[in-house]
């Protein structure tokens, strides 16, 4: 899987990563299917500037993050802002404090496969698309306002949410 390096953004817009997210987006993202899982190599940036670099072997364990260009002060200065910022994302997980970067990276990974779908994604009720991966879409062509309306007006009183590609985040249906 490939994503691009603006998944999910509208032409023209730049600096659209939410600050939930801390201005961090995974962009360059290569995978490949290793018998124990994925390997991966992708670019972290922050607020659009390009700040480390990530990888996993796919044969288990942790993530390896590595500098941008040749500047060893920057990268560890960008590494230790990174890890500070995703120990305090994750610390109301039930994982908090075990490995709070990689799960941020995961976590970045699915907003960017999220941007980069070509329907409109939405939950309902419990649905929770970042635990078990089970959502739903409507179908091709339907714009974001079409499908916003769409569900407002078929699933009253249920609790629903629309993915929003520009704050790269599930929002609610109000009715």
């Amino acid at each position: 899987m490939r994503l691009s390096q603006h998944a999910g953004r509208p032409r023209g817009m730049t600096n659209s990563t939410p600050t939930k997210l801390g201005g961090y987006e995974i962009t360059s993202y290569e995978e490949i299917a290793m018998g124990c899982g994925v390997a991966f190599t992708a670019t972290i940036t922050k607020d659009g500037k390009k700040v480390l670099t990530v990888e996993n072997s796919g044969r288990g364990g942790c993530h390896t993050y590595g500098g941008v260009g040749s500047d060893w002060a920057g990268w560890r200065e960008a590494e230790a802002e990174f890890e500070a910022f995703a120990k305090e994302w994750n610390k109301n997980s039930g994982l908090a404090g075990f490995e709070d970067t990689d799960a941020l990276v995961w976590h970045l990974i699915e907003v960017a496969a999220l941007n980069q779908k070509r329907v409109v994604m939405f939950l309902l009720d419990d649905e929770d698309w970042f635990e078990s991966g089970v959502g739903r879409s409507m179908k091709a062509g339907v714009t974001y306002e079409q499908a916003y309306t769409y569900i407002a007006k078929t699933f009253p009183g249920r609790s629903a949410r629309i993915w929003n590609k520009t704050l790269s985040e599930f929002v609610t249906v109000e009715g």
